[in-house]
């Protein structure tokens, strides 16, 4: 009994330090690209204001006299402009209710404390949950500047209305970083979209990721004002229509979240390129789960730097990822690297004319329904069961791969693995070389 028990906490010391490992290669691969949890202590901003749904005293905002709504904190918050505030939301256990819209003209974050607080919207007329202003400001002298710039971060929010239409859980403009192609990294991080769970009760979307050209057109100047990275990481998306909707812009990230029995997990693709709408440019989707979606995974046009990587989809019931500009044209070039595509509907396709802008390498295939004649597209191609440990979400190893499987080989562009998720040892093979190991020392 003591050898099994002391075989069950060297396996699962083993398989931690590896995926701790796997962790510390994954935020050296991607510094410099938006923030990690422990770089959000460098944030910007100038003031907390607290909210309390159960508070019953003075309501000033304050930790020990905080207010009971969360609007009212927005309107106290953004009272002057370009504030740059938190609001810290203190789950009660009682949702919060929305609709929410965030002033023009300031920065401010929602954050979630004592738990992850619910904020809910569930009234007959459509709405977004959430919603940043979206008129810019033409009198002087802030002729051009932008619409609220909105970060979220541990919260569930909700859209259960049962109107029809095209709303969201939150419908935002949201940025960390000044964008780094043109800039390098801040001085200090601002706010994005993280560690939030997003419910659109099956008829309402996730996020709509707007573009925040700040300050195209001042005439004199703002340093680096209208370029900036909008971000979304570490979210579950489920019963959402679409999970993120990724309007005309310019440099953003989609990162590390899970879309789970969505419509559809991610789309980039809009009609017209209208008034402060950038062309698609440098998108990237990296890491992200995509399970279950009933239609397909990810919809976008083949645009200048769009790469999507090291994702997962599984289980959806349309193709897993759609290179189709609709009435736009494709244009610049496009990436898809380091993907496990398994029992899709169909793993990928692409508009033919996109054939000379497009880039394929070190994508796995298995079990998709139908054939689109895109798999043996570009490079290295692995045809082979990806060997997941699991494929019960309730596990916490839900769509890794087994180590040593075909998924555990370094991909492009120096990626440590293929698909979003570190593969791991077999739980029970972990356990029985660290014990044999043990064994070899004892010698």
């Amino acid at each position: 009994m003591k050898k099994l028990l002391l075989l069950v906490v060297l396996g699962a010391a083993c398989v931690c330090a590896q995926i701790a490992e796997t962790q510390a290669i994954m935020h050296d691969m991607l510094e410099g690209y938006y923030a990690m949890a422990d770089a959000y202590t460098s944030m910007w901003y100038w003031a907390d204001w607290y909210v309390d749904n159960t508070w019953t005293g003075e309501t000033i905002g304050t930790v020990d006299a905080p207010f009971t709504n969360i609007q009212a904190a927005i309107t106290m918050a953004g009272a002057s402009n370009f504030a740059a505030n938190t609001i810290n939301v203190r789950d009660t256990g009682i949702p919060y209710e929305g609709a929410l819209v965030f002033r023009n003209m300031n920065a401010l974050r929602l954050r979630g404390y004592g738990g992850r607080p619910v904020i809910r919207y569930s009234g007959t007329a459509g709405a977004h949950t959430i919603m940043s202003g979206t008129n810019y400001n033409l009198a002087s002298p802030y002729a051009c500047m932008p619409p609220a710039q909105v970060g979220l971060e541990n919260l569930r929010i909700e859209n259960l209305s049962p109107a029809t239409g095209d709303w969201y859980c939150a419908d935002v403009q949201t940025w960390v970083t000044w964008e780094y192609k043109y800039t390098g990294m801040p001085e200090r991080l601002r706010y994005g979209i993280t560690n939030v769970i997003f419910d659109g009760g099956g008829l309402h979307g996730g996020v709509r990721l707007r573009d925040l050209d700040q300050g195209h057109m001042v005439p004199w100047g703002i340093p680096y004002a209208n370029f900036h990275t909008s971000l979304v990481q570490g979210c579950v998306f489920e019963r959402c229509t679409t999970g993120v909707r990724i309007m005309s812009m310019q440099c953003a990230r989609v990162a590390f979240n899970w879309f789970i029995s969505n419509g559809v997990g991610v789309t980039a693709v809009e009609s017209t390129n209208g008034p402060y709408k950038r062309a698609y440019d440098t998108i990237e989707v990296g890491y992200n789960v995509f399970a279950w979606c009933r239609e397909d995974g990810l919809r976008g046009g083949v645009y200048s730097n769009l790469v999507y990587y090291n994702n997962t989809f599984y289980g959806c019931g349309g193709t897993g990822v759609v290179f189709d500009a609709g009435s736009m044209a494709s244009y610049g070039n496009a990436g898809l690297y380091n993907n496990i595509l398994a029992v899709n509907g169909a793993a990928w396709t692409a508009q033919a004319a996109d054939t000379n802008l497009l880039a394929a390498a070190f994508n796995v295939y298995w079990g998709n329904g139908g054939v689109t004649g895109w798999e043996g597209f570009g490079g290295n191609a692995v045809t082979a069961d990806p060997a997941f440990v699991s494929v019960n979400m309730a596990d916490a190893d839900f769509l890794r791969p087994l180590a040593g499987g075909p998924a555990d080989v370094p991909g492009y562009g120096g990626a440590a693995f293929l698909g979003a998720r570190a593969p791991i040892p077999e739980p029970v093979m972990a356990g029985v070389w660290c014990l044999l190991w043990w064994v070899y020392r004892r010698r």
